[in-house]
């Protein structure tokens, strides 16, 4: 078993590793970062890891900008001493949710949900949580432009937004097309998960703008978009992404 430990706090991270072997994960692999780029570094160089113990504040930032920058598959337990990051946490394939100091009772209780929600169990659980725990705050309406005009479109208007350079281009359902400043990171943030899905790092498509789904090749699925994407043969969601979009689609 290979855990990876993102601590800034030396102590913190020995404390960890002593918590670990006193809770029976003595012979797991660990690997240990300290910062985002450091982080990134390593996950880009290296098998994903059966779980990760993040800190969330690190001394060059929050933790979520690695998520924004690599994909990520593997269950997260989440530690910090600020309660007001536990939701976006679970944005991002948490497990669990520790408050520093971290208790051995806590960290048990933690590693028993890792063991009882693993793979797409966990992405469902957590798919869930958020629907739960926030199903309004998302934003409903997105303001752009044309030419000298502006609009206010319902988000239930949109179909897909498809990065191109840097600028972001959007189509609604019934096939106006405009052009963004905002990045897919950003807008991936804003709009509700549970309609949105980042296929790639390219494409962001809305449930309804989905019309055939087909196995492509190296483990990729290929998507049959209303309207489609011009210049394109179709749009496909990457092999990193492409189980937890099934069960998002299912859901």
């Amino acid at each position: 078993m290979l855990i990876l430990i993102v601590e800034d706090e030396p102590l913190a991270a020995r404390r960890m590793q002593r918590l670990l072997q006193e809770a029976g994960y003595g012979q797991a692999k660990l690997a240990f970062t300290e910062g985002i780029d450091e982080t990134v570094q390593w996950l880009n160089a290296n098998p994903q890891p059966d779980l990760i113990f993040q800190d969330i504040e690190l001394s060059d930032g929050s933790c979520f900008a690695i998520y924004e920058r690599v994909v990520v598959n593997s269950p997260v337990i989440f530690t910090t001493a600020y309660h007001e990051h536990a939701l976006r946490a679970f944005e991002l394939n948490s497990i669990d949710y520790l408050l520093k100091p971290i208790e051995p009772e806590n960290l048990r209780r933690a590693l028993e949900k890792h063991r009882r929600f693993s793979g797409q169990s966990a992405q469902l659980a957590i798919q869930t949580l958020i629907q739960q725990l926030q199903p309004n705050s998302y934003r409903r309406r997105l303001l752009v432009n044309k030419g000298d005009e502006m609009f206010s479109l319902d988000c239930e208007e949109l179909a897909w937004f498809r990065a191109e350079d840097k600028m972001v281009q959007l189509s609604t359902l019934d096939g106006r097309q405009f052009w963004l400043s905002q990045s897919l990171d950003e807008l991936q943030r804003e709009l509700d998960p549970t309609q949105f899905f980042r296929c790639s790092r390219s494409l962001l498509v809305q449930r309804e703008a989905i019309g055939k789904v087909a196995l492509h090749f190296h483990g990729k699925l290929k998507l049959e978009l209303n309207p489609p994407i011009e210049e394109h043969s179709g749009a496909a969601v990457s092999r990193e992404r492409a189980a937890q979009f099934k069960l998002w689609l299912g859901s």
